[in-house]
């Protein structure tokens, strides 16, 4: 099954059981919720609490009938129906650095209906991480604009905490580092 509906409900019920040690949890996390206890939420049909596919279907219904108007749609932590939020804390209470990286994605409807993304992050390996991750977010927009109808728009990372990975070895890291004091970042 591919589209949308592969992504929905083939992905993470035939695929992220043999990827999630390799690639992690963003993507379970995206499509779908929890409980406390692990079990996944169902909807008040029965079917699995899918934020990522509610996501979509609010920003659809928004440009069939916006006519140009703005609309903000967040991912955080306080309304599990049509938000995304990459943190649990019950479950990534027991990681030394305090679970995933990513912790918020915030979509948002520009006046020609573009789907504008800010991904918010606790802390960033920017060396290591940061080209992958752009490249995911870039494709989780462009599925997300293109399942809403609408055209994609700026992406634009936060993060409160970057980093220089330190396995780069204290040569690498401290040359890296002149050269970014050199371009004044």
């Amino acid at each position: 099954m591919g589209g949308a509906e592969g992504i929905y409900e083939h992905y993470p019920r035939d695929i992220y059981p043999r990827v999630k040690k390799a690639w992690g949890t963003y993507a379970e996390r995206m499509l779908r919720r929890k409980d406390i206890n692990g079990k996944v939420l169902l909807d008040r049909e029965g079917q699995p609490v899918n934020p990522l596919k509610s996501l979509v279907c609010k920003l659809r219904r928004r440009i069939e009938v916006s006519h140009g108007s703005k609309t903000h749609y967040e991912l955080p932590v306080s309304d599990e129906v049509f938000e995304i939020s990459t943190y649990d804390p019950v479950r990534d209470a027991k990681y030394p650095r305090g679970g995933p990286c990513l912790s918020h994605l915030s979509f948002k409807l520009d006046p020609s209906n573009h789907v504008r993304l800010t991904a918010f992050y606790r802390s960033h390996f920017y060396l290591e991480r940061a080209l992958g991750n752009l490249v995911g977010l870039a494709q989780l927009q462009n599925f997300v604009a293109q399942e809403a109808g609408g055209g994609v728009g700026s992406l634009t990372l936060i993060a409160s905490e970057a980093r220089l990975e330190s396995s780069l070895g204290s040569k690498k890291a401290a040359a890296v580092t002149e050269f970014l004091a050199k371009i004044g970042i």
